[in-house]
């Protein structure tokens, strides 16, 4: 029986949980002779709950009848179990004597106006300034050295296509994207770093990469000599500020952190002056590295015996070829830098070109009509330089990276305050498969709706899902949401997929080469819609309910995952609403379940229940909270 000694209407207690049999709010006021008491060495005001009448069933027990031991179990024992538990509570409104408010380090007397009824005031709002300016204090003066802050900020990366100018039609489309990103910065806005010497503001050289505050990356400066302390905000610093001079924000700049003493590093390992092998002048010949698999940019080598011809070495480029011994004018070997192409197709028998499987790490060379033999000689074929690693494996979490391979000087201890992204496995055979034909029909353009998503996922291979969401209102904008790839299985159903800034950086760059002209393409996370669920069941009697409770949970966010979800198992569909009728039938298939009395759909940013969740076409569904309860059968109507 759940109450309240001695209360009246005077405390207003109110028990939802039926005495502590299902989930639910209980609320009173709070009695005013409430005093602390000491138990168990704490000194708290506090309430307990007993049970005064009744129980929760009773334990099963073994009877003999007509010479037969029996388990009897009519009343189940059903003891409350808590999950959790939320305290809220609410004042009585009673007038405030004094109401200030700090903004922008100053106070403002707001208690009038805060005193009045009904009236609605903003406590803090943006100082308007001509110049607004972010502030760094620095505790010691940095020491004359090159010195590096990384600024990581929330980047918003639909911005869409840069104008293009026909000057720069010429340019390699990679180097064009980041061309007229710059141009658009410094054109737009100018943010210039100063530095306080004593009596003004002086100017100071940062090589700025996060492009006026448009994207994550470094601040490069060297502390001047004339920087010195002073007096700012309270607080005695070197002060030194980034201060907008020209231009504004469609998005005013939100940073996440500011990182000191960092610098790049790579999940990769580079190996050097690795002898491949001896050629035998045969035809096709195949080495292998002896690590793998290998990333881009290997520099392979080989020695023949005669210095190439004058129009070869124009093809090949002066730094591609090297005497093998500089001192000695009567050696003619030389070495020779190979290039590498993806097929022998259009090869001659003078191309210096070889093929290479960077998962394998097997080398092969032409046959001497279509690619050169590398002529007979012993360790003539060398990777002058190759690197190693990459793999979604080298994704780790933030705080992981905490040892040194080997001690450097003045370096203490290392950690990576920011996850580790854009490693990606190999594409699979299966996966190749499927984008084959997309790919000759596409031609390598994106022009449809359909050769944007496949162009998307052949960019990179960390990419699961990627859906063209048509912008109806303005003609030529293309938005594309990109889903990444996860494990499917565990917790790992309860994360919100999302790629990295570089993943869709290098997709929008991968993407501007193959578009049309004239085309605003943004690349974009998913949006996801938060919802949370609570299922009223009826259970069988077999089974233990934690258990019972867990495979709910589990099946009903695989079912709303944007990658394993929906019926065919393959990721819910972008825009596709969430019917209550379909998670009924969801959770009545779960083995133990006799039936569902109650499913309740709660839309967690407006924060009320709704019989369905509707959807728009860029968005995904996203399961926050999962609450199982049991109906007592008594209880059922």
């Amino acid at each position: 029986r759940g109450a309240l000694p001695g209360s009246g209407d005077e405390l207003g207690f109110h028990d939802d949980t039926k005495a502590m049999s299902q989930s639910g709010t209980v609320s009173f006021r709070r009695p005013k002779d409430m005093e602390a008491l000491e138990i168990n060495g704490q000194s708290k005001r506090w309430m307990r709950i007993r049970i005064e009448k009744g129980d929760y069933g009773e334990s099963g027990t073994y009877t003999l009848e007509n010479e037969k031991w029996i388990f009897k179990d009519d009343r189940q024992l059903r003891p409350p179990a808590l999950r959790s538990i939320t305290l809220r509570y609410r004042e009585d409104y009673r007038d405030v004597k004094h109401a200030l408010s700090f903004n922008d380090f100053q106070y403002t007397d707001v208690t009038e106006v805060a005193r009045t009824e009904f009236t609605i005031f903003q406590p803090f709002s943006a100082k308007p300034e001509e110049s607004p300016a972010l502030y760094l204090g620095f505790v010691g003066k940095p020491p004359n050295d090159p010195l590096g802050l990384f600024f990581s900020l929330e980047e918003e990366l639909g911005l869409g296509s840069l104008p293009t100018d026909e000057a720069e039609i010429a340019t390699t489309e990679l180097d064009k994207y980041e061309t007229m990103r710059r141009l658009a910065w410094e054109n737009g806005q100018r943010v210039v770093w100063e530095y306080w010497d004593g009596r003004e503001w002086q100017p100071l050289a940062v090589d700025d990469e996060t492009h006026g505050f448009t994207s994550s990356g470094f601040a490069f400066f060297i502390a001047p000599d004339d920087w010195v302390l002073s007096s700012k905000f309270t607080e005695e610093r070197f002060w030194l500020r980034a201060r907008l001079e020209q231009g504004g924000y469609v998005k005013p700049p939100r940073i996440r952190m500011i990182v000191t003493n960092a610098v790049d590093a790579y999940n990769q390992e580079t190996v050097r002056d690795e002898i491949l092998g001896s050629s035998d002048a045969s035809p096709l010949q195949q080495y292998k590295f002896l690590k793998t698999p290998l990333l881009e940019d290997e520099l392979i080598e080989v020695r023949e015996r005669q210095k190439p011809l004058p129009e070869e070495v124009a093809d090949l480029g002066p730094d591609a070829v090297r005497p093998d011994d500089p001192e000695n004018p009567q050696n003619n070997e030389v070495w020779i830098h190979y290039r590498r192409v993806e097929s022998f197709f259009a090869s001659g028998p003078r191309s210096r070109h070889y093929t290479l499987d960077y998962v394998t790490g097997l080398v092969s060379f032409g046959d001497g009509r279509r690619g050169m033999v590398p002529n007979e000689a012993k360790n003539n074929i060398v990777a002058r330089s190759y690197r190693i690693g990459g793999g979604s494996l080298g994704n780790v979490n933030a705080n992981t990276l905490t040892s040194l391979g080997r001690s450097l000087a003045y370096i203490e201890g290392v950690t990576n305050p920011l996850p580790a992204t854009g490693g990606a496995d190999r594409e699979t055979i299966e996966e190749a498969k499927n984008r084959a034909p997309y790919t000759i029909k596409s031609r390598d353009r994106a022009v449809t709706s359909e050769d944007y998503e496949m162009l998307a996922l052949r960019a990179s291979t960390t990419l699961a899902r990627a859906r063209c969401v048509p912008d109806r209102s303005n003609r030529g904008h293309v938005t594309l949401a990109l889903v990444p790839k996860g494990e499917l299985r565990g917790d790992e159903f309860s994360r919100r997929l999302v790629p990295s800034n570089e993943v869709l950086r290098y997709v929008k760059r991968y993407l501007d080469e193959r578009k049309l002209v004239g085309t605003v393409l943004n690349v974009v996370r998913p949006r996801y819609k938060d919802l949370s669920l609570r299922v009223v069941l009826i259970r069988r009697t077999l089974g233990t309910s934690d258990r019972l409770r867990k495979d709910i949970e589990n099946k009903l966010r695989r079912f709303l995952h944007s990658l394993a979800g929906g019926r065919d198992g393959k990721g819910w569909e972008f825009g596709r609403p969430v019917l209550k009728a379909e998670l009924i039938h969801l959770v009545e298939e779960v083995p133990g379940v006799e039936g569902v009395d109650a499913l309740e759909i709660r839309d967690e940013l407006r924060n009320v229940g709704v019989e369905h969740v509707r959807l728009d076409e860029d968005e995904l569904p996203f399961l926050v909270h999962v609450h199982v309860a049991e109906k007592v059968r008594d209880d059922i109507k």
